[in-house]
């Protein structure tokens, strides 16, 4: 699956009524219950998204790209990164 801009969506999860959908370039979609269309978050990376996965009321989200990494969490209005990605 691709976005309208052609990046190649990788993964997606569940979490409390909402879709977490991550791909390449950095593309982090959120499809909340019940909208028609997904909002854009910008984690501030260009770099390929790999995985994410939901803990609680959470998101995690893990991006490589060769030697370079990085993991964000998500939860409500709060976001933190660590690694170089």
């Amino acid at each position: 699956m691709t976005t309208g801009t052609g990046a190649a969506l990788r993964a997606a999860a569940y979490a409390g009524g909402t879709t977490w959908i991550v791909g390449e370039g950095g593309t982090t979609l959120i499809l909340d219950r019940g909208a028609v269309a997904a909002r854009r978050l910008d984690l501030g990376t260009a770099s390929p998204l790999r995985a994410v996965f939901a803990r609680g009321r959470e998101v995690w989200i893990v991006g490589s790209d060769g030697p370079r990494a990085a993991v964000w969490r998500v939860g409500g209005a709060v976001q933190t990164r660590w690694g170089d990605c």
